[in-house]
């Protein structure tokens, strides 16, 4: 499933704090803009 694609692709013993929160913030940024689009389309 995606989960495990994800999971291959990013190893969790790979991850360190610092990488964690980038993802975060990109994860958070990416779901921003897409809110925004799709609340600003006509």
């Amino acid at each position: 499933s995606g989960a495990r694609y994800c999971y291959d692709r990013f190893p969790a013993n790979v991850r360190t704090e610092e990488q964690e929160e980038r993802r975060k913030a990109i994860l958070a940024a990416a779901s921003g803009a897409l809110e925004y689009q799709s609340r600003h389309t006509p």
